[in-house]
């Protein structure tokens, strides 16, 4: 399964590098079929609000239009709290990682350096300052 996988990756990458033109224009006509299709979608649901509404409140063309209007803000809304919420817990998530990561990355630099020998830390030392010089005096011309 694992060759498989791999071969179907790089014919893909063959196909984008090849004809990118017609990858992207697909792509493109791929996401306008979506969005025409939420589209429709979203009229579909709000004709059958307004039915429901007009039916259960025995309401006039304005009137329903406003609860509608109403109704699918309130809705809006709601995805919006859940969005929100989700995409915090997802930023907590990805921060812990983050430090994680980061104080692990710490400690192992720190092993590496308490390992070397001194000569060696003489060179890292001694070609960080050669470039750093480097740096600035080709920035500051």
């Amino acid at each position: 399964m694992g060759k498989f996988k791999i071969i179907i990756i790089c014919l893909a990458l063959v196909v984008v590098v090849v004809t990118p033109d017609v990858v992207f224009e697909s792509l493109h006509a791929l996401l306008e079929l979506i969005l025409e299709f939420l589209h429709v979608l979203f009229e579909i649901v709000e004709v059958a609000l307004d039915a429901v509404v007009e039916h259960l409140f025995d309401t006039g063309l304005h009137q329903t239009q406003i609860i509608v209007f109403y109704i699918l803000l309130l809705i809006g809304f709601y995805g919006l709290l859940r969005l929100l919420r989700t995409s915090m817990r997802y930023c907590r998530r990805c921060h812990k990682r983050w430090l994680m990561a980061k104080s692990v990355y710490r400690v192992q630099v720190s092993d590496y350096w308490e390992g070397l020998a001194a000569f060696k830390k003489i060179q890292y030392v001694a070609i960080s300052l050669m470039i750093i010089t480097g740096l600035v005096f080709f920035l500051l011309m």
